[in-house]
């Protein structure tokens, strides 16, 4: 669970900075980097390259990204595109757009992206955990192999010594000649041939009932909050229909500076739990952002058409099922749920700055 916690750290560190310049600190490409006396390393940038070896752990971030040294242990890496040259002592594990492994590795190999590639001059020792929309394999894995993906294909020199566990819709051919353990594979012929002899479900209708989830799990978790929390609700709520533009703007100025500062803590040898404290908070934040906005314009709408009030939750359902029609717009409706979201997100932290006493002091 902290593997995965940190990963999803890094896929945001990476997606909100990756294009915003950093100062050059001596490494290639634009970055910001930071060695501990340790000998472990955290960098991030939009444009990366570290050429020098790193005798620790290395924890990178940001766009593209290109690793040319050998890491004396652990690798962690996310961003766009990231290709390893070098040589991992330890575990590799790594989310991104596309991942290329050209190096040897002499641990785990945990990759998930859209596309995962292992050369023919990479071998990894231990086991090898993949999830991918595309993963091809040209090297060798001593240890076991569970691939989940889309496309998956074994090159000429690809070999896997241990156990080969396989989801995917579409397999290469020659599989099985270079798996030397037992090959479990399950594809979408058989996945699809198991459904048929029940029912599957069409496009359109599937398209109607992912609607109605969304839906439903918006009025869930609006429900929950306006019940547990009615009193915190109902001041973000009054914040953002009196205070609108403040929320906006308050929204996008933690927006853009809780990356700098989860960074900034990252690289602090006992900053690292606050940094990820604080990513967390932040993923919480825009989970719950929308509810008091759906609510405030739920309540605008039916007092509007119904001449009347009612209660907090029949607002709340009336602005979830107005988003969610708007939402389907093309273009606009991604403009609305960006808006919506930076509002919500400014009117929480708002009144949590309120509450804790700080509104006196930066008078909000």
């Amino acid at each position: 669970m902290k593997n995965i916690i940190l990963i999803l750290s890094f896929c945001l560190i990476a997606f909100l900075v990756s294009a915003q310049p950093q100062p050059d600190w001596g490494v290639d490409g634009d970055s910001l980097i930071k060695i501990l006396p340790s000998g472990n390393a955290y960098a991030v940038g939009g444009m990366l390259i570290v050429s020098d070896d790193v005798p620790g752990d290395l924890v990178i971030a940001g766009g593209q990204l290109t690793v040319n040294g050998n890491v004396g242990e652990d690798i962690m890496i996310a961003g766009g595109t990231l290709t390893v040259n070098g040589d991992v002592a330890g575990d590799v594990r790594a989310a991104g757009g596309q991942i290329i492994l050209n190096g040897n590795v002499g641990g785990e190999l945990v990759a998930c992206g859209g596309q995962v590639m292992v050369s023919k001059d990479s071998t990894i020792s231990g086991d090898a955990m993949v999830a991918a929309g595309e993963a091809s394999i040209d090297g060798v894995i001593n240890g076991n192999a569970d691939v989940g993906v889309g496309t998956f294909l074994m090159g000429d020199s690809a070999m896997i010594l241990g156990d080969l566990d396989l989801e995917a819709d579409t397999v290469g051919e020659g599989i099985d000649a270079k798996v030397s353990g037992e090959l479990k594979k399950v594809t979408t012929e058989f996945r699809e041939h198991t459904i048929r002899e029940s029912w599957t479900m069409p496009k359109e209708l599937k398209s109607v009932f992912n609607f109605l989830k969304g839906i439903l799990a918006s009025i869930l978790l609006g429900g929950l909050l306006i019940y547990l929390y009615p009193s915190f609700t109902s001041k973000a709520t009054k914040i953002v229909k009196t205070e609108y533009i403040k929320s906006l703007v308050a929204g996008v100025v933690v927006f853009a500076v809780t990356p700098t500062l989860i960074v900034l803590f990252m690289l602090m040898v006992i900053g690292v739990k606050l940094s990820l404290i604080i990513t967390l908070a932040t993923i919480i934040g825009l989970l719950l952002a929308t509810i008091p906005v759906k609510l405030a314009i739920g309540e605008f709408l039916y007092k509007r058409i119904w001449k009347k009030k009612s209660k907090e939750f029949i607002y709340y359902c009336v602005g979830v099922a107005a988003f969610a029609i708007c939402y389907e717009i093309p273009l606009m409706g991604w403009l609305i749920k960006i808006l919506a979201a930076l509002v919500g997100f400014g009117a929480l932290w708002v009144l949590t700055i309120r509450g804790s006493g700080l509104g006196k002091t930066i008078k909000i």
